[in-house]
């Protein structure tokens, strides 16, 4: 984990790809995550549900998420570069990220030096011109995040009137020169933007049909070279399809491996149903059921009906894998896969051991350039996998 965020737990946790919650363990030492929260709870108020009217108020989970993304390392840097938020379907994606934008617009989001009389520690102060995107490859995909965005600041209402705002259909601009924007663009055409805070939205649908992975590459160059922030949302993706989520989560586990050089990292939010998941509420010994593991996926979200997603699932016409895909928040194997990530977590046994007896056959995956070198054998008997050698190349 990078400097300033929590104790380092890092041996003590699975293989990235097993996790179930993968957020960072404990609370950074410096953070302007704090403030955020104060900012949305005291300026935006719940547009629509059960709470409507009243204060916005961010869930511990969402307290959590800002207190890591906006974690700052010792000489005020902020620790990760960028945040996914990779959650079940209405988990609150787009209210929470309209909420940011709007604080990365108007709140107090840069650090302005350490100190201790000041709230949280931090001195915090807004960005100068700030300009901030709310962007996806087509329109409707952002769409639930802008409805969200106008719905907090609508025209004559307190936000609007507190910063003096001329909310438009697609943007929000302020009397000092920053701006909310809705883009659905290409990656040529974005180039060279200066951007402060961009929020991409649905990256499992960023294919390379669409352009895509090359419009990421240019959002991340872009906000690099003006110190600028990414925040991606996301369902589970269809394994192989190579879309923008999937990468993106791929480069988490690396890191999380220790496979790279940068010091700022990947925040990387989901909280996912164990492997072991059925869909229904009979499990068997060594199983979950289908209502204990949606109160895991959803703990953080008591607006969701979970009798209501459970009817959806058990709909004889709803695919088995878009109820794992969207409510266990688990991407589904590839047709054409051997094996299931699932299927292959259960065959997991470290306690077995191997017997010098015992019939085996030995798979080599040998190096002709930079990569790692490893053989491994699979007992005849049950197929248990096991790891006789890996040799990692000298840097």
């Amino acid at each position: 984990m990078g400097e300033g965020s929590g104790r380092e737990v890092t041996d003590l946790l699975p293989a990235p790809r097993e996790r179930t919650d993968t957020l960072p363990q404990g609370l950074p030492e410096r953070t302007l995550g704090y403030h955020a929260a104060a900012w949305m709870m005291d300026n935006l108020i719940q547009p629509n549900g059960p709470r409507a009217g009243q204060p916005f108020i961010p869930t511990d989970r969402q307290i959590t998420f800002l207190a890591h993304f906006y974690a700052l390392n010792h000489k005020g840097n902020f620790v990760y570069r960028q945040g996914i938020r990779r959650l079940a379907k209405g988990s609150g994606k787009s209210p929470f990220a309209a909420a940011m934008c709007l604080f990365e617009l108007l709140g107090p989001c840069r650090y302005d030096g350490f100190d201790r009389h000041e709230p949280f520690g931090v001195r915090a102060k807004p960005m100068s011109m700030p300009l901030v995107q709310v962007v996806a490859v087509s329109e409707s995909q952002t769409a639930n995040t802008m409805r969200m965005v106008r719905a907090f600041c609508q025209k004559k209402g307190p936000l609007a009137r507190k910063y003096d705002l001329d909310p438009g259909k697609t943007f929000i601009e302020t009397p000092g020169g920053g701006k909310l924007m809705q883009m659905t663009s290409s990656a040529t055409s974005m180039e060279g933007g200066e951007v402060s805070f961009v929020v991409g939205d649905e990256l499992e649908h960023w294919l390379p049909a669409q352009g895509g992975p090359a419009m990421l590459e240019t959002i991340q160059q872009n906000a690099a070279k003006m110190g600028g922030r990414f925040m991606g949302t996301c369902n589970a993706w269809i394994p192989g399809e190579q879309s923008s989520g999937e990468a993106i989560f791929e480069a988490w586990c690396d890191q999380e491996d220790g496979l790279t050089r940068g010091k700022t990292k990947v925040l990387y939010d989901a909280r996912i149903a164990p492997p072991n998941t059925v869909l229904t509420d009979e499990p068997e010994e060594g199983q979950v059921g289908l209502t204990e593991a949606l109160e895991y996926v959803y703990e953080d979200c008591p607006w969701v009906n979970l009798e209501s997603i459970k009817e959806q699932i058990w709909s004889p016409e709803y695919p088995e894998s878009r109820s794992i895909r969207f409510f266990l928040n688990r991407p589904n194997a590839a047709e054409a896969s051997w094996i299931t990530l699932e299927e292959w977590t259960q065959l997991r046994k470290p306690d077995r051991k191997v017997e010098p007896s015992e019939k085996i056959v030995m798979f080599f995956d040998g190096s002709k350039s930079n990569d790692h070198t490893a053989l491994v054998g699979c007992c005849m008997e049950d197929g248990h996998v096991f790891k006789i050698g890996h040799w990692r190349p000298e840097k």
